[in-house]
């Protein structure tokens, strides 16, 4: 997983695995993310009033995914692999 996601009253604040920050300035209506999924577990989808937002977080694929501090670790990855 790509970080903590923080609903509040009239936006999201993502908190990335690398201690990042990143805010949607809008209200959204519903959000989902994928952990369980191969294909999506670094999107996070947003619906708002009148669109669709899907953000992609990456900086997570570079981490490495037995010593990180925040998150779920790959469970493809074995314990002490070195990033790809």
């Amino acid at each position: 997983m790509f970080g903590t996601v923080i609903e509040y009253e009239r936006d999201l604040l993502v908190l990335g695995t690398d201690h990042s920050r990143f805010r949607l300035n809008f209200e959204p209506v519903s959000w989902r993310v994928f952990p369980r999924s191969r294909f999506y577990t670094n999107q996070l989808h947003v619906v708002a009033d009148d669109h669709l937002r899907i953000l992609s977080f990456n900086h997570d694929y570079l981490l490495d995914q037995a010593n990180k501090l925040a998150g779920v670790a790959n469970p493809r990855e074995p314990a002490g692999a070195q990033p790809r």
